[in-house]
């Protein structure tokens, strides 16, 4: 995403962490703020990795970022509902199903894309946007102050609505 892209997302010039690397992921995701990460207020990160990727790696991203073993569980529990079995490596779609499948109950009917809004502390709020489509595992995350609001969840949408159309083309020419 352009540095304009990155700034409509946050609602503000975002311009520091040009692109930083989200380690976990790798060059797969990365982030801007508007401020040096030990400063910033408002965060936005996007991710964008294959689907058959993203199912072989979640489970070592979640131990690194200390997930809540009830996260990890889900995505178990996903794969054995799916009929993957341990080591097995499925093709994108079934990929994409233990996504689905993982995030029951929270993905929209109107656009299939999980949602969350929620308060991380008395201040600062996160919005995260995620889809699986066309084995493309997409993320959008905010987290500032007003990342409850309408606007930011807005924001968010349509900010994911160009990392899936860049991720597909991407795929498509074998840089993703």
């Amino acid at each position: 995403m352009s540095t304009d892209e990155w700034s409509a997302l946050g609602g503000e010039p975002l311009d520091y962490n040009a692109g930083t690397q989200n380690n976990a992921w790798g060059t797969s995701a990365c982030s801007y703020a508007d401020a040096t990460r030990l400063q910033a207020e408002t965060i936005a990160s996007v991710m964008a990795v294959p689907a058959r990727e993203w199912l072989e790696r979640i489970p070592e991203v979640l131990a690194l970022s200390g997930a809540d073993p009830e996260e990890v569980e889900s995505i178990a529990s996903a794969r054995q509902l799916v009929g993957i079995e341990e080591g097995e490596v499925p093709d994108a779609e079934a990929a994409c199903d233990v996504w689905k499948v993982s995030r029951a109950g929270a993905i929209r009917a109107e656009d299939g894309r999980y949602v969350e809004q929620r308060r991380l502390d008395d201040e600062v709020a996160l919005v995260r946007v995620e889809s699986c489509a066309d084995d493309v595992v997409s993320q959008v995350e905010l987290s500032s102050p007003e990342a409850m609001s309408d606007q930011a969840l807005e924001r968010a949408g349509s900010a994911i609505e160009r990392v899936e159309r860049k991720a597909r083309a991407a795929l498509r020419d074998g840089r993703l």
